[in-house]
């Protein structure tokens, strides 16, 4: 059964709300990504920029994607999605980003947990992936605490004013998760 709302307490006692990612959440989303190397870093080659109402549109209508949206004090404060379903065993983990007034607050981290969890337990996946630029350390520390682990660094075809940039990836198998 899919919950429409998943809860997450935070360690200060504050609930945040897990829901399914709307077309509304649209104009909040887009005010986080200032910039084109910001697009690229949070979606890789999946949206050009600037992005726009009909590419988030696309975006959630995905049949194999489930796209959430964290919600603190009734506004979205991070979104992530899990898409690239495959025969029920594996999934990918993409599109994590928190607004920048929300960064620092663990709301990733519980985007995270409560992900992995509708993955492991309502999907029935056996194995969760992601991608994450080698820069970005605080993602991967988020990453890293959660249970994922390195799997292999490898070379993106993403470009951003000509650069090429690395990918690390990770992974989370279902039966050495900790939930």
């Amino acid at each position: 059964m899919i919950q429409p709302v998943i809860a997450s307490e935070y360690k200060g006692g504050f609930l945040v709300k897990v829901r399914w990612a709307r077309l509304d959440d649209f104009d909040a989303v887009n005010q986080w990504i200032g910039s084109k190397e910001e697009l690229k870093q949070w979606s890789g080659s999946g949206f050009k920029y600037p992005l726009s109402i009909k590419q988030w549109e696309d975006y959630l209508n995905e049949k194999d994607r489930h796209s959430f949206t964290a919600v603190w004090e009734d506004s979205p404060a991070g979104h992530i999605s899990i898409g690239r379903i495959e025969r029920c065993t594996t999934g990918r983990i993409g599109r994590v980003i928190t607004s920048p007034e929300h960064r620092g607050k663990k709301i990733a981290g519980q985007m995270l947990r409560e992900t992995i969890t509708y993955a492991f337990d309502e999907l029935d996946l056996k194995t969760v992936t992601l991608g994450v630029f080698p820069f970005n350390t605080p993602a991967i520390r988020v990453y890293e605490k959660a249970g994922f682990s390195l799997k292999e660094t490898g070379r993106t075809k993403e470009t951003t004013g000509g650069d090429r940039w690395n990918t690390l990836e990770m992974i989370l198998f279902k039966s050495e998760w900790k939930n």
